[in-house]
Parts: structure tokens; sequence; C-alpha cells
């Protein structure tokens, strides 16, 4: 019954922060938008972009992204994941990920895998690396939503993630779940695999982006005057893309 009644709280939170009306069927195997680069035979190298809420796989596309990284010199082949929130919903996100993407581009030949989300897409790349950090070069967040501003009001009253302990959890509690595998990566202190933080100041998510940037190293985190718009974040991407040495393959 408790678990019943978390689940319901998980899907109302979530609800609550991203309405949109209804929300779509989670398919399987989930649908992607594959952009292979013509340069380089079984290429190492993929990004692969989970979208916000309300957005297309070819969002990314559309908003100037994947030309920035031609435009950078970048050789990787993208990917455009339907990653909507149906996905979050019946908690099978990270699953279908691997199953349907990671796995089958790792399969492929590609060895320096990057996740790329905005908004829910944030949320979604810190889930994924939470439960299988090893697959994963590194993680680029562009406005991620972290949490409701109640667990992070919390976090701060008890002086910050090194202090806050989250208590015991169920698996569907997932901001707690998340931020307190957040706190056992800042602990750890390696910051492996690499989380990159962009985010406009006047992001309507902004108060959990603040409180991540401070547990970051700062030299992986741009705050950039803007907000929670695609404008923001095509921005973010481009300074990211000049700041990140992606060309490699491990």
């Amino acid at each position: 019954m408790k678990d019943h009644l978390r689940t319901r709280i998980y899907m109302a939170v979530l609800s609550a922060f991203f309405l949109s009306g209804c929300y779509r069927e989670a398919k399987v195997p989930i649908p992607a938008i594959y952009y292979e680069t013509n340069a380089m035979k079984d290429n190492c190298m993929l990004f692969v972009y989970l979208p916000g809420n309300g957005d297309s796989p070819d969002a990314f596309e559309k908003n100037g992204l994947f030309k920035s990284v031609q435009e950078q010199g970048i050789t990787a082949d993208m990917v455009g994941v339907d990653a909507h929130m149906g996905y979050y919903l019946n908690n099978s996100i990270v699953g279908r990920l691997k199953e349907d993407v990671i796995g089958p581009a790792g399969a492929r030949g590609a060895r320096n895998i990057w996740l790329v989300g905005n908004s829910l897409g944030g949320l979604g790349s810190l889930m994924y690396i939470r439960k299988h950090p090893d697959e994963i070069a590194g993680v680029v967040l562009l406005g991620p939503f972290v949490g409701d501003k109640e667990i992070i009001e919390e976090i701060k009253r008890s002086g910050g993630l090194k202090n806050w302990e989250p208590g015991i959890f169920s698996e569907t509690d997932w901001q707690r779940q998340l931020w307190a595998w957040l706190k056992e990566y800042v602990n750890a202190g390696h910051y492996t695999p690499p989380v990159y933080l962009g985010y406009g100041k006047g992001d309507r998510f902004a108060y959990g982006q603040e409180l991540l940037a401070q547990n970051l190293p700062q030299e992986r985190v741009i705050a950039i005057e803007g907000g929670h718009d695609w404008q923001t974040w095509s921005a973010l991407w481009k300074l990211f893309l000049g700041r990140i040495n992606f060309d490699k393959c491990y």
C-alpha cells in the first residue's frame, strides 16, 4: 500500500512540473532518430540526446545543436531519442535507453557515448548514469529539472548536500533516490563519469540547478543570462563544445 502511494506521489510530482495534457504511450522499443557521420565508418563516438517534456526527438537538430557539433569539427554520430514523459511515469526510461539505444550502440562499436539532456532529459541522463555509470563517457545537462522546491530547501536547511541525510526511501521516491546518489557522487570526489551543467540564471528550475552547481567542479558549470528555453540551451551547448574534449574513445 505504501509503495502504491509513493508511486502516485511520484507521478503527481512529475506531472505538476511538466503539465502538457495527456501523455503518450511508452512504446517498446523506444523510438529514436539516428544521424550517422559519413566521414567515419564504425564511428566510436555517439551523442545521445534526451529531450525535455513536449519536445520531439528531432528538437536538437531543429534548434541547431547538431549543426554546432559539425561546425566545431567533432566527428560523432548522433541520436535523438523520443524519451517522453510516458517513460518516466512508468519508470522504464533507464531500461529502455539501455536495451534499445545504449546497449546496441556499444555492440556496434561506440565506446565514447555522451548523454545530452535538456530539462526532463537532464533528469533522465542523471537517472541513467546512476544505474550504469561505466557505460557513459560523460553527461551534459542543459537546464535540467532535478527536483521540486521542497526537497531542495530541505537539503539547504541541513547545511548542504554533504550534511543532508535522505533517510529511508523507496525505489519510486525518485527525488530522494536522485539526491542520495548525487551525495555519493560528490563525496567520492572523482566525479566520474563527468557531469557538465549549464543553465540560464532566469530558468524557472534554477533553484535546483544552483544547488547542483554548488556541488560540481566549477570548471564543469556554465551559467548565463537566459531562461528555460532553446535559445539559452543552444548557446550553452556551443560553449560546452568549445570547453570539453569530446574527441576521443575509451
